[in-house]
């Protein structure tokens, strides 16, 4: 019989510990998001680059965006790189 309780103790001993409680989950953190109008408005300020090129970069572009993700728009469209036009006249 004590073989049966020793064998029985360290099951018994792991259901009555109860489980560590789990953390709890913070809420994701979001950036905000502004109108493209409102963007355009601060342009200068918030990304360096005159209301012409904020234009130009975000061309056909509606909605809400957040600051990161436009000034990854207006990266990508300052470094595309612009071939020349074919002169035609050969």
């Amino acid at each position: 019989m004590s073989e049966n309780k020793k064998s029985k103790a360290p099951e018994l001993a792991a259901a009555a510990t109860p489980e560590a409680p789990s953390a709890p989950e913070k809420p994701a953190v979001t950036e905000p998001v502004f109108s493209l109008e409102r963007l355009r408005r601060d342009c200068f300020r918030v990304f360096g680059i005159t209301t012409s090129t904020f234009d130009a970069a975000v061309y056909g572009l509606t909605g809400e965006f957040t600051v990161n993700e436009l000034r990854e728009r207006i990266k990508t469209f300052q470094n595309t790189r612009v071939l020349p036009a074919d002169k035609g006249g050969k």
